[in-house]
């Protein structure tokens, strides 16, 4: 997969169920599943990680917005952790 886009993990996701509907000798099929949950964990992976970017941005934003109106007066960002000071 060397594309780095979300359709593309699921463009995937869907190859892969599109080969377990193929007929599958018992051995193929095994390994197909195995590919298919690795691809499945790996893709929760990757949403979870644009959750956190998203989530992130957007807490950014409502600061940056209460910060403009004299809501808080200051923005304090730590390792794992914002604070709003006002």
């Amino acid at each position: 997969m060397a594309r780095n886009k979300l359709e593309d993990a699921q463009n995937h996701l869907f190859a892969s169920l599109e080969n377990l509907e193929d007929n599958l000798s018992k051995e193929k099929l095994e390994i197909e599943l195995k590919k298919a949950q690795t691809k499945i964990n790996l893709v929760k992976g990757i949403v979870e990680v644009n959750k956190l970017y998203h989530d992130g941005a957007r807490l950014v934003l409502q600061s940056q917005e209460l910060y403009g109106k004299g809501k808080i007066d200051e923005v304090a960002i730590t390792e794992d952790k914002m604070f709003l000071i006002g």
